[in-house]
């Protein structure tokens, strides 16, 4: 017979029918939390309690009560059969297996076909789901679990629909962001760029714009493995005073980032800005405008303070940018979003292909205003040759400012300037993105 000891039952597996996998599982860990140890506790107590030995942990951090046991992280490669053999789980309670009647079930019926035990803190021995009163009583625990679950869920869902109304974030800071509180533990008070991690998005953002056909989102990344720099994960675990876990940065992270509108400092829901009156996005961040955008859009959405848009635009005259902004006005595509969306039509005139031409386009007129201004010119005075001479400089996507060229020559804003009409094998790779 075992002793009631609880720290005189961990010993390696012996095939003896009672080695039982300590479970463990928390939906936050902080350091000042003593949940772990009084877990561990239990959990060695119940596995005395029942003469039984801990072979191992199943210790799930940071994983919700939601997660189906099979899918977490360390308990579901031992359901799966997949770290060796054991004879059973035991847990600290009932709501520790899963927050799902569902889960809950399966896991018990799981051991119970298997022949294995299932021990929880606070029940005498070990679950016999062939009993229909420790059938119900298990069944009435997991019901339990499941209530708590639905009540967390719609606090957490009614905090966050305060939180949003009063613009207020909520959830993890994006990267290149930090929260401020004044009072440790308690609301965030306000949102401030990070000082070392936007300053690397910058860095990256130069990079790209600077030489766009040679730097990638790829290589920028391979770079920043080779720096030693934080992969956003990590460096969200180390905001927090969490280890890191050595993730390294991956190009499609570093995409999302720039695609992000949290990026721009909105404040987020659901993967989108919060729209506030007007169907403006409402910023998390308080400041004045940035540029690179019109008067209209500055009144109605200004760009927040410490925003990381404004380092990466071009360095233009001002009114050099006016004509961007004019001319980006004056295209369909531009306007179709400021439209009333009574007044949209029905079919998506909007396509992926489409808005990546008019990225590229106004990408490029940035790029040939500021080739113009290095070289102490203007575009009023700016000649065909010029013109052709930057052209030939780049790659072919740049005789995408064919259009703003005619407009600028229509306007009487240049003289006559234009650009060869751009190749059919651009136009077939915008074709192509629209198909998939």
């Amino acid at each position: 017979m075992h002793g009631t000891d609880p720290h005189a039952s961990e010993r390696p597996y012996d095939g003896c029918g009672k080695c039982l996998l300590g479970v463990r599982r928390l939906s936050r860990v902080k350091l000042a939390t003593s949940s772990p140890e009084r877990r561990r506790g239990n959990v060695l107590t119940a596995a005395a309690t029942a003469g039984a030995d801990i072979i191992g942990w199943a210790d799930d951090w940071e994983v919700s009560g939601a997660t189906d046991p099979v899918t977490r992280p360390k308990l579901g490669p031992w359901l799966r059969d997949d770290r060796g053999p054991y004879d059973g789980l035991v847990a600290a309670a009932v709501d520790r297996l899963g927050r799902n009647v569902v889960d809950c079930l399966n896991t018990g019926y799981k051991m119970r076909d298997e022949k294995r035990m299932l021990v929880t803190y606070g029940h005498d021995g070990a679950w016999n789901l062939d009993d229909p009163a420790d059938e119900n009583c298990f069944t009435m625990e997991a019901w339990g679990a499941r209530m708590e679950l639905c009540a967390i869920q719609r606090r957490n869902r009614d905090a966050t629909v305060k939180t949003r109304a009063v613009g207020r974030p909520k959830g993890k800071p994006s990267y290149g962001f930090q929260y401020v509180r004044k009072v440790m533990g308690g609301k965030t008070d306000q949102v401030e760029l990070h000082p070392h991690a936007s300053e690397i998005l910058r860095n990256v953002a130069r990079r790209i714009l600077a030489d766009p056909d040679n730097v990638t989102c790829g290589s920028e990344a391979a770079r920043l493995n080779r720096a030693g720099e934080l992969s956003p994960a990590d460096h969200l675990a180390v905001l927090y005073g969490k280890p890191a876990g050595g993730r390294p940065w991956s190009p499609q992270s570093l995409k999302n980032i720039f695609l992000s509108e949290a990026t721009l400092g909105y404040l987020m829901h659901r993967n989108g800005p919060v729209l506030g009156r007007g169907r403006s996005p409402r910023t998390a961040l308080r400041g004045a405008v940035g540029p690179g955008h019109t008067r209209g859009a500055q009144e109605r959405h200004p760009l927040p303070k410490g925003s990381l848009d404004p380092p990466i635009q071009p360095q233009i005259p001002v009114d050099h940018g006016r004509l961007v902004r004019e001319s980006s006005a004056a295209c369909p595509l531009a306007r179709l979003p400021a439209c009333p969306l009574a007044r949209l039509p029905a079919c998506p005139l909007v396509t992926h292909g489409r808005a990546d031409t008019v990225r590229i386009e106004v990408r490029n007129v940035a790029r040939l205003l500021e080739w113009l201004h290095d070289g102490g010119t203007t575009l009023a005075a700016c000649t065909q040759e010029q013109v052709d001479a930057w052209l030939t400089e780049g790659p072919t996507t740049r005789a995408t400012v064919r259009g703003f060229l005619l407009w600028t020559s229509r306007r009487g804003h240049s003289r006559l300037l234009t650009a060869l009409v751009i190749s059919t094998y651009f136009a077939a790779r915008i074709i192509s993105k629209d198909q998939r």
